[in-house]
């Protein structure tokens, strides 16, 4: 009997310590973050998981409304009034995905648990929301479809260079004899030089994108940023006299050269400029502006391309440079052009802005540093 008795006391101690601890506690100490919030949405509890989360002690977020915690996007297309309706109709809301803000701006993605917070006569008097943090899972998801697509697309462009290089030859070609059996002066010799012209380009361009999936380097020489931009306009303006845009350069004289491979400078620019061409299918001003500026010792050539377009909502722009991303309809764009030109400028160290205005237009800056030597350009020549 003496000995059972002394067997039970430990389970009896163990059992009263755990019940001492309140489903309150363990949620407060919980590397989830706990955030209970009024009716009025005024933040009344706000635990360390929490504060590991978003990065606030809770001295500084009780008593405020959360929406400093949600993007404004979010905010405008009512996502608050639609989550209150969810737990309205469904008493509880499990494991939804939302993005929120850390306090240094960085976007989260969470996953939110809420439930109502009951008085003794059964009145809502308040909510509780458990957060997790799914950002790295979220992103690693992402990055490992990404490499698929991309693979895929390897594949794919290997198998369209094999094939187009052989009707672009056919094409080039057939227009260099053309070329040579016409009368002098014969008003279509400009135009099979443009044929030429897009053959050359076209050829450039599948090398440019073979090296580029390959992750190989183009070859190195002077890039002249002037005649490139005045050689795309001139590629371009049919595509601008079609859709009645109005082009206007502005490029300063006696800039230097950069260094890099030509095909893949152009291949940053022109996208640029079919992008806003895309955009200003009811006619506009395309404005290009080009100078050299100097920063932390060292000297940038600075483009900026304007346009007149549709412009680009504040929610897409975040999105603009991630590969397949895009906002153009089936069969209009891959999504892949902006994001290869943000791999290429950073490939040479250089820097890519884009600022917007829906219905207003866009400006696209791409700032390339320049090479160590001084060279002189064609003008100047």
């Amino acid at each position: 009997m003496p000995s059972r008795n002394k067997s039970k006391k430990p389970q009896k101690r163990s059992a009263l310590n755990f019940n001492k601890m309140s489903y309150g506690d363990l949620l407060r100490n919980s590397p989830d973050g706990l955030i209970v919030f009024d009716t009025r949405n005024v933040i009344r509890t706000f635990n360390r998981g929490a504060e590991e989360i978003f990065g606030y002690k809770a001295e500084e977020v009780i008593g405020k409304p959360f929406y400093f915690l949600i993007p404004p996007e979010s905010l405008d297309r009512g996502e608050v009034e639609q989550l209150q309706e969810m737990v309205d109709k469904h008493g509880r809301l499990e494991r939804c995905c939302v993005t929120r803000l850390h306090k240094d701006g960085t976007r989260l993605k969470l996953e939110l648990t809420r439930s109502p917070i009951l008085d003794k006569q059964g009145r809502i008097i308040g909510y509780e929301s458990v957060f997790r943090d799914i950002t790295q899972s979220v992103e690693f998801e992402k990055d490992l479809r990404i490499s698929e697509k991309l693979s895929a697309v390897s594949t794919l462009v290997s198998g369209l260079a094999h094939e187009l290089g052989t009707p672009l030859n056919i094409i080039h070609g057939h227009a260099e004899l053309l070329l040579s059996e016409l009368p002098q002066d014969s008003p279509l010799e400009e135009s099979l030089r443009t044929v030429l012209s897009a053959c050359h380009r076209m050829t450039a361009l599948l090398k440019s994108l073979l090296q580029f999936i390959s992750q190989k380097d183009g070859e190195t020489a002077p890039v002249d940023i002037k005649s490139l931009i005045h050689d795309l306009l001139n590629f371009l303006r049919i595509q601008f006299r079609k859709q009645n845009i109005e082009t206007f350069v502005e490029i300063e004289d006696d800039l230097p050269v950069i260094l890099g491979d030509r095909t893949q400078v152009e291949e940053i620019f022109l996208n640029v400029m079919m992008n806003s061409i895309q955009a200003m299918e009811n006619g506009g001003i395309l404005r290009i502006k080009t100078f050299l500026r100097s920063e932390d010792g060292w000297d940038y050539l600075f483009s900026n391309i304007q346009d007149t377009g549709s412009g680009i909502p504040p929610d897409t722009i975040q999105r603009i440079f991630e590969p397949f991303f895009t906002t153009k309809g089936v069969g209009k764009g891959t999504g892949l052009g902006l994001y290869i030109t943000h791999n290429l400028i950073q490939k040479y160290k250089g820097r890519i802005r884009m600022e917007s205005t829906p219905g207003v237009g866009t400006t696209v800056t791409i700032i390339l540093p320049v090479g160590p030597t001084r060279l002189k350009t064609k003008e100047e020549s």
